[in-house]
């Protein structure tokens, strides 16, 4: 059994996850897992976390994890848990490796990141169009958004 919660880091209250969700309001996991277990399709368990960071928890979310008990999850497994739910921070003046770039990071970038230099090193189109439609919609990222559509248009 994993307890924790999906918390809403963004200044403004969205319709996600099948419910109306507050500013800096929480989602319980197992509230989760009971809506979307039919789309999942698995255990509640930590692979449940690794889907759901990957396909449900948008870029303003954080999964937090209080506490796992279950005797059958290796150390590991564990450790990849804490690893996915730590809250997500680019430090300044950090050295990007352009294979190993998500674009959660690259749709997160600050113009303090030279964000020019490191969407020019990026050369998966798949990875800029996902970044594309994670910026695009968002405040303050017209730049960025501009810049992603050169570099796809580049690559093309």
């Amino acid at each position: 059994m994993i307890n924790g919660y999906v918390i809403n880091n963004s200044p403004r209250s969205r319709y996600i996850f099948k419910q109306h969700v507050q500013s800096g309001s929480k989602v319980s996991l197992d509230v989760m897992y009971e809506k979307y277990k039919n789309k999942y399709r698995g255990e509640f368990d930590v692979e449940f976390l690794e889907w759901l960071e990957k396909n449900k928890v948008p870029v303003n979310f954080d999964i937090v994890v209080n506490s796992i008990e279950d005797a059958e999850v290796p150390e590991t497994k564990k450790e990849l848990v804490e690893e996915v739910v730590t809250e997500f921070e680019i430090p300044q003046g950090r050295k990007y490796n352009p294979s190993k770039i998500t674009p959660k990071e690259i749709s997160e970038l600050k113009i303090k990141d030279n964000p020019k230099d490191v969407i020019g090193r990026v050369i998966s189109v798949h990875k800029l169009r996902r970044a594309f439609t994670l910026c695009k919609d968002r405040p303050g990222k017209g730049t960025l958004t501009k810049l992603i559509k050169m570099r796809i248009a580049e690559l093309k």
